[in-house]
């Protein structure tokens, strides 16, 4: 995390602000006007806010809005797969391989190559696939494209799961080659972080800021 983490800060830094506040805030300081005043909630409003929008809220949507619950639920069941499976590397390299420690370890790059090549999938998918929906649907007088065009990475990457988990199991036994199951990590990985980003895409755009 560290590792990749410093690489990415260092390359912010030169990027120009996009946070809506700030740059009201630096605009009025530039031509010396008076900023917007500061917020007047008292404890209470602070405290319903807390409660209403905070807590309840997300509940409310996670047992009443089909999308959110049914989206979570996969989710939650992908992380659970996605943390066993990786708890499965030593088991598989170390004792069916036998691989030291530091050569179990390696053979997590082709997961991070694989988390790597997602990114250029989702960008791929936004632009090839999503934005003609969007601009058919503002040309036809609406305001966005149906939400559900946000899953198409997450259609392929479901894919990539299922293809990388198979692969993994059948291939990680004795007279196989090691690099057979670390190629077959690859597409689990990459589907993972596909689905997640389409389901953050999905619910970002069926409900806005609340």
């Amino acid at each position: 995390m560290l590792f990749a983490s410093v690489p990415i800060y260092i390359l912010s830094l030169p990027m120009r602000e996009t946070y809506k506040k700030i740059i009201l805030k630096q605009r009025s300081e530039r031509l010396n006007l008076p900023g917007p005043p500061p917020p007047t909630k008292s404890w209470v409003q602070t405290l319903k806010f807390l409660l209403t929008v905070t807590l309840f809220r997300p509940a409310h949507m996670l047992f009443f809005e089909p999308i959110v619950c049914l989206m979570s639920l996969y989710t939650a069941f992908l992380f659970a797969l996605f943390y066993v499976f990786f708890a499965a590397f030593p088991i598989v390299f170390g004792e069916v391989y036998h691989f030291s420690l530091s050569q179990s370890g390696l053979t997590f790059l082709a997961s991070g190559i694989a988390f790597t090549i997602a990114v250029p999938t989702n960008i791929a998918a936004d632009r090839l696939l999503y934005m003609p929906t969007h601009r058919a649907a503002r040309e036809a007088g609406k305001q966005l494209a149906a939400p559900e065009h946000r899953l198409y990475s997450a259609m392929m990457g479901s894919l990539g799961v299922s293809v990388g988990l198979f692969w993994f199991a059948w291939t990680a036994r004795r007279g196989v080659h090691w690099i057979v199951p670390v190629i077959g990590t690859m597409p689990f990985a990459w589907g993972n972080l596909c689905i997640f980003v389409s389901r953050f895409n999905l619910c970002s755009l069926s409900f806005g800021r609340f």
